[in-house]
């Protein structure tokens, strides 16, 4: 492998202090803070501080690159590739090959745009160079066949089981039995309310476990087993409660038991089947391949917005996303995306997008 200096000097020209480059500043920022070694902790988004500056100096050192401070293209380059294949080759990915050509030519393309046409050489020469590194972790050989077998891992299930009744909240409301330890044993059922008009409404029905919810009509037509569930738990209670409170807060329903909490996550994760599959044949129409994180992330946008949010007319703005990016997806166009499902600050979403993005983006390493 050839060493720093033998690379093709518009590889070496620093762009860290040039206007213009905020987003690869931030970008790099990013990678360094995300990296196993953990270079970078304290940092102003954007700005190439001193603190960034002394990361990148440790990273080029620790890789053997020109120990200058500055983020040329090439460590660029060399800081993506390593960050990008922390994240390929973390859980069941069945895929890195494919996906990593995908997004390295993703890269290229705003390369390019970066350096023009002069940069040509020098990506053919850093193609073999990254090639080898790919190589060396362990080529899986299968087909692009989208996420045909993908189901949510126990992860993405933990994740999607807090954001439908977050421990917090479900001991503040009241809506949980615990042991003598203080461990939660089982869920109450309860009545959910939603803003409208400026007041609130109930949800038109009681809600068991993790966000599973029963109507009158769906208890009347016994949908998914709705009866047996409702004459367990809540024997003879009312679909829509006479008392709402003054804030909206959700509330046990009186006389009903709690159910366990084992059988509360065995039908969360029997109700995200119909999410799984949704998500399964828009990628696999597109012939798209995910890696575990991100098909947990659309699988848990799938369970609140509805199966049929992936076909509807005219297009929504994430399906057009993940359709487009074909399963690359830069850390940019996804902060943006994210962003679109938010906005506002006061958002109750605004939590549950954030941690999504997250996940999708670096899976589910802590930091």
């Amino acid at each position: 492998m050839e060493t720093q200096e033998e690379k093709p000097s518009e590889l070496l020209q620093p762009f860290s202090k040039t206007l213009g480059f905020e987003q690869e500043i931030r970008n790099a920022q990013l990678w360094l803070e995300l990296l196993k070694e953990r270079y970078l902790f304290a940092y102003t988004p954007g700005i190439y501080c001193i603190y960034t500056q002394e990361a990148v100096r440790k990273f080029q050192r620790d890789y053997d690159l020109a120990v200058t401070g500055e983020l040329d293209s090439f460590t660029y380059l060399t800081l993506h590739n390593e960050w990008l294949k922390g994240v390929l080759y973390v859980g069941s990915y069945e895929t890195p090959k494919i996906l990593y050509d995908r997004e390295r030519e993703r890269l290229n393309e705003k390369i390019r745009e970066l350096f023009g046409a002069e940069y040509t050489a020098a990506e053919r020469e850093f193609e073999e160079w990254t090639d080898e590194m790919v190589e060396a972790e362990g080529e899986v050989d299968v087909e692009d066949e989208g996420s045909g077998g993908m189901t949510v891992s126990d992860e993405g299930v933990d994740m999607i089981a807090e954001f439908e009744l977050s421990p917090g909240t479900m001991w503040a409301r009241g809506l949980g039995e615990y042991d003598s330890q203080g461990k939660p044993i089982g869920i109450y059922p309860h009545y959910v309310f939603k803003g409208e008009n400026n007041r609130f409404i109930s949800d038109g029905g009681i809600t068991f476990g993790y966000g599973h919810h029963i109507t009158q009509d769906s208890y009347n037509k016994d949908e998914n087993h709705a009866k047996a569930i409702v004459d367990k738990y809540a024997p003879k209670a009312v679909f829509i409660p006479s008392q709402i409170l003054s804030n909206g807060s959700s509330y046990r329903v009186p006389g009903s038991s709690y159910m366990p909490m084992d059988e509360a996550r065995a039908l969360l994760e029997k109700d995200l089947k119909k999410a799984e599959d949704a998500v399964h044949t828009f990628l696999n129409k597109h012939k798209i391949t995910l890696p575990q994180n991100q098909f947990d992330v659309l699988v848990s946008f799938t369970h609140q917005y509805g199966v049929n949010w992936w076909t509807r007319t005219p297009e929504r703005e994430m399906p057009k996303f993940i359709r487009k990016g074909k399963g690359v997806y830069l850390p940019e166009d996804v902060e943006k995306i994210f962003w679109e499902h938010w906005k506002v600050d006061s958002d109750p979403n605004k939590a549950r997008r954030e941690k999504e993005k997250e996940v999708f983006l670096y899976g589910y390493q802590t930091k």
